[in-house]
């Protein structure tokens, strides 16, 4: 489990940093960019500027992270990476011509924070107001990271991996040292959702924080007119469930006659013979996880079980479809894993399925965090709140599986304070079992008291969450995604229009007053005021960071390849991942080109999330 986030401990040690510059520019790049934001395209923003933008002839391409959660494949287009909430690239521009001077060629790095939507919003468009965990980066070096070689890579130092299928390599570090994490004013930043959508209930840090994390000040977006906004490629998101009520949900759905692909998959293939359930007990877990087999949830349910609405499965039967559910410890308590508010991850859920922040006198919000107080005693709905898209899939994982997620905490039983976590503690049976009972009606959310290892039980839930189609594509978490309305969360849907959950890209950058002008702020890593010359460079990054080529996204969505059976390029694979809206396209996947004439925009073709699908204007 990962364990970073230690920013509110870091405050000594960070104002030192920026005090001293014993921190900054340890890469020592001629030019720097910091982009705070969004989670959700964090593994696209990594490959796209790699394979993109980097040229490893020219330099070597050199990405540090703070922690690998998924290792990179050794194989060129293979499955990518996934960090914990940090990534610096450091490379050399390619200088062929893509790229106009003085970004051509130049020596760059670019800051990545995966802190969630609202962290590439509020502290882009006002960075003096922002809290110090919202504008946190990772200041590296190769020497103070380790080389990593634990995913079998090449090279002397083991630690070089395919940058997609270019046929380039990159070298990869690991930085767990929490003393690399400064303070920086960010210049840019990425959201799922447009800025706009940022206020109310989907500000950032509105509400409280998981328990043990301190409070942090809301910071709504407050248009200062500094932002320069940029539309970009649209990200599939879905709804996850854990692993036992996945396999719940397609049993009897493939009992009562609605996967009839799944049937010729698993059964006879007589349309005539009825699917029996010997037919599903016998079916292989590659087998299960196909497109075929994938079950279905209606919106509406979707939606009850998120606002608090379904307090035991037994208050619903999906598709008339009661659930059994004594194959669960959890048994009729309902838990749901949610993102904490500024997630853009949230808010286009938030706006997809309750339309939050878009209706009118609507700031509809779904239920808050308690910490999942529902396992000891009816009528409660498990909530548990989660900062980053990898700590979703740790939270439904350990749904799925009943060992628990520490939520990062360094230690348990959390304190008050606590630096280390950032995410509710999910229970079960891997976790420390000296802990015992520590959570009482002083607590406040835990009126029930928490048994953090649940007894030595496995924790085992009908659990739901959800996320952006980057996630779980190895299936190596106890969750997966379902169909909604009958619809899978696939590529090829989501081109046709036919699956709606896809919102679009945000890029934002801050500029000077009425220039459009880079505004770059010193801090722990630009310790000093850019030149002229760096600020150029800037100004050229932010025209065409926005302007992904169709060939690089296909490239990253070669990486976002769900392959059930392990073996690549055979029927039973689908994948998620990215869509170029583009008028005119066409309403199907070539395997080329991942465009889409389906978008989100206003009558004057402005993007707007809150709008449903139409034809790009």
């Amino acid at each position: 489990m990962r364990n970073i986030h230690k920013y509110n401990a870091l405050a000594a040690g960070i104002a030192m940093a920026v005090s001293t510059g014993a921190n900054a520019g340890a890469i020592g790049a001629a030019n720097e960019i910091v982009i705070g934001g969004a989670t959700a395209p964090q593994n696209f923003m990594r490959e796209d500027l790699m394979i993109r933008m980097c040229d490893p002839a020219l330099a070597p391409v050199r990405v540090f992270v703070d922690n690998v959660a998924v290792a990179p494949s050794t194989t060129p287009g293979g499955n990518i990476m996934s960090q914990g909430d940090h990534f610096v690239v450091h490379c050399t521009v390619r200088n062929d011509g893509t790229f106009n001077a003085p970004l051509a060629g130049a020596d760059i790095a670019v800051y990545k924070l995966n802190g969630g939507s609202a962290t590439g919003v509020a502290p882009v468009v006002d960075p003096v107001n922002a809290a110090p965990n919202a504008k946190t980066y990772l200041d590296p070096s190769v020497a103070g990271c380790n080389a990593y070689s634990a995913g079998g890579g090449s090279g002397p130092a083991g630690n070089q991996y395919p940058i997609g299928s270019t046929g380039g390599l990159f070298e990869l570090y690991e930085c767990p040292d929490p003393n690399l994490l400064v303070v920086q004013d960010p210049d840019a930043g990425v959201s799922d959702v447009e800025p706009t959508l940022f206020t109310g209930p989907l500000a950032l840090d509105f509400g409280a924080e998981p328990f043990g994390v301190v409070d942090k000040p809301t910071q709504p977006f407050v248009d200062q007119g500094n932002l320069n906004i940029k539309p970009g490629p649209g990200l599939i998101f879905g709804t996850i469930v854990s692993l036992p009520l996945y396999d719940e949900l397609s049993r009897d759905q493939y009992a009562a006659g609605m996967l009839a692909e799944c049937d010729a998959l698993i059964g006879d293939g007589n349309a005539a013979t009825p699917p029996t359930t010997a037919e599903w007990d016998a079916a292989t877990r590659a087998q299960l996880d196909t497109e075929a087999c994938m079950p279905s949830l209606p919106q509406g349910v979707i939606r009850s079980v998120f606002l608090g609405q379904v307090t035991d499965w037994d208050n619903v039967a999906p598709y008339g479809l009661p659930l059994d559910t004594t194959a669960v410890q959890q048994a009729n308590n309902v838990h749901i894993c949610k993102r904490t508010n500024g997630s853009g991850t949230h808010a286009q859920f938030s706006v997809n399925f309750l339309g939050t922040n878009c209706r009118a006198a609507s700031n509809l919000a779904m239920s808050e965090h308690n910490d999942g107080v529902s396992f000891a005693g009816a009528g409660f709905v498990g909530v548990y709140a989660n900062r980053g898209s990898s700590d979703m899939s740790d939270c439904v994982d350990a749904l799925g599986n009943g060992l628990g997620f520490n939520g990062d905490f360094g230690a348990l039983p959390q304190v008050v304070g606590d630096p280390t976590g950032d995410s509710s503690v999910v229970p079960g049976s891997a976790l420390d079992p000296a802990a015992g009972i520590v959570q009482t009606t002083a607590f406040g959310n835990h009126p029930l008291g928490v048994t953090y290892d649940n007894g030595g039980v496995a924790f085992t839930a009908f659990g739901m969450g959800y996320n952006s189609l980057e996630n779980n594509t190895a299936l190596t978490f106890d969750y997966r995604f379902v169909k909604v309305d009958g619809v899978s969360p696939t590529l090829e849907n989501t081109i046709a229009g036919e699956y709606r959950d896809v919102y679009y890209l945000s890029y934002q950058h801050r500029h000077n007053g009425d220039s459009t002008t880079p505004d770059l702020r010193t801090g722990a890593i630009r310790t000093v005021p850019a030149t002229p010359a760096q600020v150029a460079v800037a100004d050229e990054y932010f025209r065409v960071w926005n302007a992904t080529a169709p060939a690089a996204i296909k490239a990253v969505n070669d990486g976002l390849i769900v392959n059930p059976d392990g073996v690549l390029g055979n029927a039973d694979d689908w994948q998620g991942g990215y869509v170029s809206p583009i008028a005119g396209a066409a309403l199907s996947y070539d395997g080329v080109n991942p465009a889409t004439p389906w978008s989100r925009q206003s009558l004057s073709g402005a993007a707007d999330s809150c709008q449903d699908l139409g034809l790009v204007r």
